[in-house]
């Protein structure tokens, strides 16, 4: 066993849905068909582009971490999908098990004993495998944060429906909370960063 085998287990939780933060798989199963390309009121962004999104930033991420060749998108048409719905179900679909391969394949490099976590990235500026699991981390909670208020939101409007036929004719519903607001988070990171750097540079978005 590695000296540090209890910070990969902490970081494999991490990843995967542990500690507070949202697990993929759920936040996704709850996104209706219909819904998928529909910018909710209030919302900026429609689920297809955020889980494309989240495609692309952790795609970069992981790249950046072990190819020294990695060439991130560009900043930020590159990481946003260039329509608010998908063509079909099976882009979905595709957009959904290319998350599941590159997040497993993140795992595997954190859970891989060879793995230096705290050795300086040789083609990055300062970054450590340790510090692009925690950015991928922590990006991945936000915005899957952000799947969770759109299910939330999509289950109350069909319970509601589903409901109306059953009331009184002078009943009427009282609105819908509005969908939550998210704070922006910051990055954080043992070392000063530079304003851009490779394998995801921002994440104001």
């Amino acid at each position: 066993m590695s000296k540090d085998s209890s910070l990969r287990e902490h970081l494999l939780s991490l990843l995967t849905g542990g500690n507070a933060h949202a697990d993929f798989d759920r936040a996704v199963e709850h996104i209706p068909a219909k819904l998928r390309g529909k910018i909710p009121k209030g919302a900026e962004h429609s689920p297809w582009e955020l889980l494309e999104h989240l495609r692309i930033a952790q795609w970069d991420i992981l790249e950046f971490s072990r190819n020294p060749d990695h060439k991130s998108p560009d900043f930020p048409t590159g990481y946003w999908p260039a329509a608010p719905a998908p063509a079909d179900h099976k882009a979905w679909d595709d957009s959904v098990r290319a998350f599941r391969k590159d997040l497993k394949a993140f795992c595997d490099l954190v859970a891989d004993d060879s793995t230096d976590l705290f050795a300086r990235i040789p083609h990055g500026e300062g970054q450590t495998i340790l510090r692009e699991a925690l950015l991928a981390a922590d990006h991945n909670a936000y915005h899957l944060g952000q799947f969770g208020a759109r299910a939330t939101s999509s289950r109350r409007v069909e319970v509601t429906r589903s409901l109306v036929p059953l009331l009184p004719v002078s009943f009427t519903p009282a609105p819908l909370p509005a969908t939550m607001s998210l704070p922006t988070p910051s990055p954080r990171a043992p070392f000063p960063l530079p304003t851009r750097w490779p394998g995801f540079p921002s994440l104001r978005s």
